[in-house]
């Protein structure tokens, strides 16, 4: 049986915010608040972000009713 999981990547912030149609500022903030629970990075390097948890928010923004 094939998986049609994509394998997790780490992204950087700006890809981030591209993906998501965000500001960097808008990520970081909420990294901060704990919204991304994959994050590596921080202390003087760049935070990177989960694709897997970049996608998840992408399809349950996509699928909700205000999206449309």
């Amino acid at each position: 049986m094939r998986s049609t999981a994509k394998p997790e990547a780490w992204l950087p912030v700006a890809t981030v915010a591209e993906c998501l149609g965000k500001s960097e500022k808008t990520i970081r903030n909420w990294i901060a608040d704990g919204r991304f629970t994959r994050v590596s990075g921080g202390e003087g390097r760049p935070y990177l972000i989960s694709s897997l948890e970049v996608d998840a928010l992408s399809r349950s923004a996509n699928s909700s009713p205000e999206a449309s």
